[in-house]
């Protein structure tokens, strides 16, 4: 019996964890930033601040509220420090992004929200609406990406477990192959190399399956992307676990021709 290993698997399992953490890290970035900006206070403005209607007349309608979010005129400096002390100061942002406020607001938010954001030309209180919906859709797909990229570690995991099985399997039926004197026990060997082909090849097309039927469309950040691609684009091959399928098939069939002799 001997030890297994599936390279390009391993790898990609690698990859897998490092971007579901860094995932999360900015899920509950955003988390932390929308309770922030839910724990401002709203109040009506101080006279001339943005967003306030001065009344005309006895019996007007009340000045419209904003947020009081420190010495800011605009009202939104609140916002925009929670902004850069939760999404922008996740440990991975420099290495990531290392974007201002502005060019990050805008990739995240939308470019309307975010120019709202920075330059406080709209009422407080309707920016910081936009905002709120904004960041929450962010932090929505960042949850959907996390469960697929679960589910792409658990087909992974699967696969490898299946190869690890096969592979001990056939490597045992190899070493069978020298000392095999008669036909009769050389033609048992290969039926049993034959069966382990075939639960290969079924394992290939089940990951092929897999693939196609899998899409990342509606996931922020990968829209143009296939899964593999956005994973796998910085490996040896996009498709990892096909690659050591394959070169299980491979050992698989030449055992196989060694059977002819």
């Amino acid at each position: 019996m001997t030890g297994t290993r599936q390279p390009h698997i391993e790898r990609a399992l690698d990859v897998v964890e490092a971007e579901t953490a860094l995932l999360r890290r900015e899920r509950d970035a955003f988390e932390r930033f929308l309770r922030r900006v839910g724990n401002l206070q709203v109040n009506t403005p101080a006279t001339g601040a943005v967003g306030q209607t001065a009344p005309e007349a006895s019996g007007a309608a009340p000045a419209q509220s904003t947020l009081i979010t420190g010495d800011a005129p605009d009202g939104l400096e609140g916002v925009r420090t929670a902004y850069r002390e939760t999404v922008m100061a996740v440990s991975h942002y420099d290495r990531e992004y290392g974007e201002s406020l502005a060019e990050h607001a805008a990739a995240e938010l939308g470019e309307t929200v975010a120019a709202q954001l920075v330059s406080g030309a709209a009422p407080a209180p309707v920016v910081e609406r936009a905002v709120v919906e904004a960041a929450g859709e962010a932090r929505d797909s960042r949850k959907e990406l996390v469960a697929i990229l679960e589910r792409e570690r658990d087909s992974l995991e699967g696969v490898k477990a299946d190869l690890d099985d096969l592979e001990r399997s056939v490597y045992d039926l190899g070493r069978r192959v020298p000392s095999a004197t008669r036909s009769g026990e050389l033609a048992a060997i290969d039926a049993d190399l034959e069966a382990a082909e075939q639960q290969c090849t079924d394992l290939l097309n089940r990951r092929q399956e897999l693939l196609h039927g899998r899409s990342t469309a509606v996931v922020s950040g990968v829209e143009t992307d296939s899964l593999v691609r956005y994973l796998y684009g910085g490996l040896e091959t996009h498709c990892p676990a096909l690659a050591d399928i394959a070169a299980c098939l491979d050992s698989i069939r030449t055992h196989r021709t060694r059977c002819l002799r």
